[in-house]
């Protein structure tokens, strides 16, 4: 009669013990989903973070061949403005020269 006394506690104490299990299954299933959702967001961070460094170093390299143009730029706006004075003092000349030449048979 003891062990049927002691086995009417038996339901019970599984019951409790299949609860306290199986929460304890679940808190782990969601720890390892949390787990493994914030290794895929770390491995998402490092690409992007990649790839920003590699935007970074792209925009630091156009910055640079913009300067070299710009550079360029106003080295040859330097030249044609030279050079450009340069024939306008030959065209005077060129008309002096002409007029000088017309009214030459003149003398």
């Amino acid at each position: 009669m003891y062990v049927l006394r002691n086995t009417q506690y038996l339901p019970m104490i599984s019951c409790n013990f299949f609860k306290k299990n199986l929460n304890t299954v679940i808190a782990d299933l969601y720890f390892t989903f949390v787990q493994t959702e914030l290794e895929c967001l770390e491995e998402t961070l490092e690409k992007r973070r990649a790839e920003l460094r590699e935007a970074d170093k792209r925009l630091r390299d156009c910055r640079g061949d913009l300067e070299q143009a710009r550079g360029d730029a106003e080295e040859m706006i330097l030249h044609y403005d030279s050079v450009k004075a340069q024939l306008d003092e030959r065209s005077s000349e060129l008309e002096l020269l002409g007029l000088y030449l017309s009214c030459s048979w003149l003398r």
